[in-house]
């Protein structure tokens, strides 16, 4: 209704996403059933509130809308047959295990390496999937390994506190500037060059260490 659009449209809009996307219409299905299986009533509230388990173990609880059961709604996913809602479900679901389950393994890891580096480079701020670091200049190259590194093996950390066998890469990018306006993205190349002339650099410092 806000978009202007008639009830015909909007449905045939949205069936045709389910009907290009068939295992997550299933996925979303099986999904949303669970609630109402798992559906119980609320004493004093006249309502029902479900549960279910993600796969870190992590559990949603939520309430249902009584006033939205209708064929309508059930038939084109919006609200289960037991007035769940569908976009809640489905959402803290994926959701949670993006943003509160990988994205924060992810800072741990990052924290937990940076506690080696605290003279060089610090850990100032999140905003939402990025982490904002104040480095020394000449640790530059260093700490954006070090930050690509421990952030993309939260996917090792999946597999071993979780037995997630996660298969999709989950690549870093890191940027690099004196302020937010002047921030250049790394090339993978880049990495390359950067990865060789830390080498290097380290092979130096041993090279007169073992001179002495």
């Amino acid at each position: 209704q806000h978009a202007g659009l008639n009830k015909e449209f909007a449905t045939q809009v949205y069936q045709t996403f389910w009907n290009l996307f068939p295992t997550a219409r299933l996925w979303s299905d099986n999904l949303m059933k669970l609630l109402d299986i798992n559906a119980y009533k609320i004493e004093g509230e006249g309502k029902l509130e479900s549960w279910y388990q993600g796969i870190t173990g992590r559990k949603f609880f939520f309430k249902n809308y009584p006033e939205k059961i209708s064929d309508f709604c059930s038939d084109n996913r919006i609200y289960t047959p037991k007035g769940f809602k569908y976009s809640e479900g489905m959402n803290y679901q994926v959701q949670s295990f993006c943003t509160a389950d990988i994205h924060m393994i992810a800072i741990g890891n990052l924290f937990r390496r940076a506690l080696k580096y605290r003279d060089k480079f610090l850990i100032i701020n999140t905003v939402h999937d990025s982490v904002l670091i104040d480095c020394k200049l000449a640790f530059r190259e260093e700490c954006a390994i070090i930050i690509k590194q421990a952030m993309e093996s939260v996917v090792c950390s999946l597999k071993e506190k979780f037995d997630i066998d996660f298969d999709l890469p989950l690549k870093v990018e890191v940027k690099a500037g004196s302020s937010w306006g002047t921030l250049e993205k790394y090339q993978e190349e880049e990495f390359k060059k950067v990865a060789q002339n830390v080498i290097n650099k380290y092979k130096n410092a041993l090279n007169k260490l073992s001179k002495r």
